[in-house]
């Protein structure tokens, strides 16, 4: 299983994220890193932890549609491989993510609003997130909104589609060290959609998270506060 960084980007600092109160968010205080600037946070991560693979949330994207292109592409260019959010509603905005071979797009169900398109593979390679908030699945695309899809029914229709590769999150874990509350939904998904690759994250407080987010059979675990903390 391979442990991803975080790297919440907010007005070109990075920013801790708490429980999704993306409004409260403050700059980044870690034992890693005495920076909040993104390009050199991502380099002393890597220094200090060896990982290579990063997770960033451009938040100006996200929140409000102005995704930070020039931030991203600084990023990109130092080689580390990337999985990145800035907020994509369409296809084309998605296509303005893919910034180098080491870079791969998400496309977040809480800000995607185009997936009939998506679906019919009309995207490209990507990774999609599957967004929740204290349980409840958070959904842009009006018409699967008003369908009411489930969680599951996103992913079996995700799986339909040939996208295999998911982030399982919730929001209102992030940040809270309370554990991680998308371990059962996970357990859930993987014993259904067996080919499934999926990331997971939010609330990793301690090793044993890391232990039983593995033995779950994730693939993948997004940690922020636990490591800037040094609680793993």
């Amino acid at each position: 299983m391979l442990l991803i960084p975080v790297i919440d980007v907010r007005g070109g600092v990075v920013v801790h994220a708490v429980a999704g109160r993306r409004s409260e968010y403050r700059p980044l205080q870690s034992r890693l890193t005495d920076s909040t600037e993104p390009v050199r946070v991502l380099e002393d991560l890597q220094t200090r932890t060896g990982l290579n693979t990063f997770y960033v949330a451009d938040l100006d994207g996200i929140c409000d549609g102005r995704p930070d292109t020039g931030l991203l592409e600084r990023l990109a260019a130092t080689g580390c491989r990337l999985l990145i959010d800035a907020g994509a509603k369409t296809t084309d905005d998605l296509a303005e993510v893919r910034l180098g071979d080491n870079v791969l797009p998400v496309a977040a169900s809480e800000t995607f609003m185009d997936l009939d398109v998506l679906l019919a593979g009309g995207a490209g390679e990507l990774i999609f997130s599957i967004d929740l908030h204290a349980g409840k699945l958070r959904l842009a695309d009006r018409q699967a909104e008003a369908a009411g899809w489930t969680t599951e029914e996103l992913a079996e229709k995700l799986a339909a589609a040939g996208i295999k590769d998911w982030i399982v999150l919730d929001t209102a874990a992030v940040g809270t060290g309370a554990g991680m509350s998308t371990l059962p939904l996970c357990r859930r998904l993987l014993e259904r959609f067996a080919d499934a690759r999926i990331i997971s994250g939010g609330g990793v407080k301690s090793p044993e998270c890391v232990k039983e987010a593995q033995a779950a059979g994730i693939a993948g675990l997004l940690v922020a506060t636990a490591l800037h903390e040094g609680k793993i």
